[in-house]
């Protein structure tokens, strides 16, 4: 564990006793905040659901214990998202939007365990028992800018470099291009990394 309390991905312990069971966690992207559930066993590993936190690119998450089937995950889900005002999905434009804001880990982090402090203490009820932060913005690379973005395209030319979720940065000539990594399915890549 690290010294401020907060657990760096790698570390997180592996969930071994609740491998089949789902998982409830709330995230931050930047300043936009998240509500959502996944397998423990995502794509058949044991920290399946880290791979999740990372696709969507969420720099801090909380993630819940207890015994949560998928009804129940997901209702917890609807039910804190409704209560906390928490969105349920964060979409390529406000990823975009929300990466131009500077926000420290110190502030993300005492934002996202107040929230998670709320939620255990309103939806204890419903299975949850304790929760865990984990900080991941050091997995993904920014460039620092971000000059405009495609949501939709036929092909990619440039250089990447640097990627966060779902959105690919991308240097073409002198601009940086925000991508959305959702449409790179079947898509002509001509970019150099």
């Amino acid at each position: 564990q690290a010294e401020d309390g907060i657990r760096d991905v790698e570390r997180s312990r592996g969930l071994g006793d609740v491998y089949k069971r789902q998982l409830l966690y709330i995230g931050m992207f930047r300043d936009l905040i998240k509500v959502g559930a996944t397998r423990v066993n995502r794509g058949n590993s044991s920290n399946g659901y880290i791979d999740r936190f990372l696709e969507q690119g969420l720099d801090a998450v909380v993630i819940f214990y207890g015994s949560l089937d998928l009804p129940r995950s997901r209702e917890l889900e609807y039910m804190i998202s409704t209560k906390f005002g928490f969105a349920e999905k964060i979409n390529f434009f406000e990823k975009v939007k929300a990466l131009g804001k500077s926000v420290s880990r110190e502030k993300q982090v005492s934002f996202i365990s107040r929230a998670a402090g709320r939620v255990l203490e309103t939806f204890r009820d419903f299975g949850l028992e304790d929760f865990e932060v984990l900080y991941l913005r050091d997995n993904y690379i920014f460039p620092g800018r971000i000059d405009y973005a495609v949501g939709e395209y036929n092909e990619i030319v440039g250089r990447i470099v640097g990627f966060q979720g779902g959105v690919l940065f991308v240097r073409r000539g002198d601009y940086i291009v925000a991508y959305n990594g959702g449409y790179l399915i079947g898509r002509r890549i001509a970019a150099i990394i």
